[in-house]
């Protein structure tokens, strides 16, 4: 899966084990609706050799995140019930668009930041972003008409 946004905030490096590391970021997605901009932060990670991926970012930079959703069951010790968590773990990230001309309003092609491959069977994605469709109408409604509630559900 892929999901485009604006680093909001970068961790550090954990040592969960001597075995394991994570790196927690978040991820700023914003999308215009006729009632204003809609903001969602989306706490993402890396882990392993992956966490150098976050080394060469800074906030604010504008990136294409390529991920795993991680879905993992447990059995909850005091109260004996079974539980779930998911992660959003990270493989790639890609800059929108390079440091050196984001502040000349030039389009260039994405740049990659160094990565590693994707786990075993991830596809390996080398086409550029894929055009994100706003969740909500962004045309507004005719004077005098409400519209359609834009209410997900």
């Amino acid at each position: 899966m892929q999901q485009k946004g604006i680093i909001y905030s970068i961790g550090n490096v954990r040592d969960v084990s001597d075995k394991f590391k994570v790196r927690s970021f978040i991820l700023k997605e914003t999308w215009k609706t006729r009632f204003g901009e809609q903001e969602n932060f989306i706490p993402m990670q890396v882990i392993q050799g992956n966490c150098g991926l976050l080394d060469s970012l800074e906030v604010r930079d504008e990136v294409i995140v390529q991920f795993n959703i991680d879905g993992r069951l447990f059995i909850d010790e005091n109260t004996k019930e079974e539980k779930c968590f998911v992660n959003l773990t990270a493989y790639q990230i890609d800059l929108t668009v390079p440091r050196e001309n984001a502040d000349s309003g030039e389009d260039k092609a994405p740049t990659t930041v160094p990565t590693q491959a994707p786990p075993s069977g991830q596809p390996s994605t080398t086409t550029g972003p894929k055009s994100q469709e706003a969740p909500f109408p962004t045309q507004s409604p005719p004077e005098g008409d409400d519209g359609p509630d834009d209410l997900p559900f």
